[in-house]
């Protein structure tokens, strides 16, 4: 259907159908959905739910990017928790939160309809990355409109000066523009915005910041990543204290050497923020539960059967760590940082970092559900 914006027909359906079967018996855990981006936010709940549907009957899960996670959080939450009790397959919440200062404090009401999800038999969990800040891109705050089709029609349709006025008209005032800080672009020539939120490129510029973000998807061919400064610590850490949220970074597997731009820190520092911030220095989690969200839950969400746990016969996945130095050290301004206080890491048995110096060894393998 590429980026149509509209339902799928009969044989649309079938064929995503026997596509999401084909995946789930090569070894799928699930099917993913990101409700917020195009395509993901054209598809409708039915939709949705024959998806899972097929998905659950291999034992799968549904893994959502809920539709929405500022003003109507919990009834995207709703939309999630009823694929869940249709379609009799577990839910994960990607990265649970709620975006905007408005907003702040609902996430105690997602966790009530998640616990009463929970009560009511439904295998529902989360995630979460320890951050007041997101990242995305920067596409993701144009109107949805705006790129059905396809990104070359978003980009005709920015370029067309009525189209234009239509979708600043429709972004203005909608965002704190000074909390979308760039963070990576396409065009070499743009690189001095890294760093810069889109108010002080829009002064730069000479425009308005709704205009400044079209310029600079216009020039970047709608390739520009962004770390919004959206969330609140208070929110953070009572997400963090439910004992069926996981840690996840969210995040790719950077080279500090050779990465570019300045992504966001979770890349770097996801893990261990948790084990010296939120552990050691501010007592919010025993250091027990830190490490059972980063290991067995996880495992356990998935059904691996051999791995989460120290075990005989289990895989050997082990991290040695210096309880009292482990810390990121990654920053939003300085993120190309390696953590400190991991001293070993080992992989099937394998040391991959041994005395802190990686071995070079990849003794990795893709996991397949069984």
């Amino acid at each position: 259907m590429g980026s149509d914006k509209r339902a799928p027909n009969s044989h649309e359906l079938s064929l995503m159908k026997d596509l999401v079967s084909d995946a789930m018996e090569q070894g799928a855990f699930g099917i993913s959905t990101g409700l917020i981006y195009v395509p993901g936010t054209f598809s409708d709940t039915y939709e949705l739910l024959e998806l899972a549907k097929v998905a659950s009957r291999y034992g799968g899960l549904y893994f959502t990017h809920l539709r929405d996670e500022r003003e109507k959080l919990i009834e995207a939450l709703e939309e999630a928790i009823e694929i869940g009790f249709a379609a009799e397959i577990p839910v994960q919440i990607s990265h649970l939160k709620v975006m905007g200062k408005s907003n702040w404090g609902k996430v105690n009401e997602a966790i009530c309809a998640i616990e009463k999800a929970r009560e009511k038999g439904l295998d529902i969990t989360a995630d979460q990355y320890p951050y007041i800040a997101s990242s995305t891109g920067l596409s993701a705050f144009v109107p949805t409109w705006v790129w059905s089709g396809s990104k070359d029609a978003g980009l005709k349709r920015i370029k067309d000066p009525y189209q234009r006025q239509k979708i600043i008209e429709e972004i203005s005032g909608a965002e704190d523009w000074a909390s979308f800080v760039i963070s990576s672009l396409q065009n070499e020539k743009d690189e001095i915005f890294i760093g810069k939120n889109l108010v002080e490129i829009g002064e730069y510029l000479g425009v308005s910041p709704e205009e400044a973000c079209l310029t600079l998807l216009e020039r970047n061919n709608g390739n520009v990543q962004i770390i919004n400064f959206a969330m609140c610590e208070e929110d953070v850490k009572t997400v963090m204290k439910q004992p069926w949220v996981m840690a996840g970074s969210d995040a790719s597997s950077l080279n500090k050497d050779s990465a570019k731009g300045k992504p966001h820190p979770r890349a770097y520092g996801t893990f261990v923020r948790i084990l010296g911030k939120y552990v050691r220095e501010e007592k919010h989690l025993r250091l027990e539960e830190a490490v059972r969200k980063m290991t067995s839950l996880p495992a356990m969400r998935l059904g691996l059967q051999d791995r989460g746990i120290l075990k005989e016969n289990m895989r050997a996945d082990l991290v040695l760590f210096d309880e009292t130095e482990v810390a990121d050290k990654s920053t939003f301004f300085d993120p190309h940082q390696y953590a400190q206080g991991i001293y070993w890491v080992v992989v099937n048995g394998v040391p991959v970092v041994q005395d802190q110096i990686h071995t070079g060894k990849r003794p990795g393998k893709v996991l397949r559900r069984s």
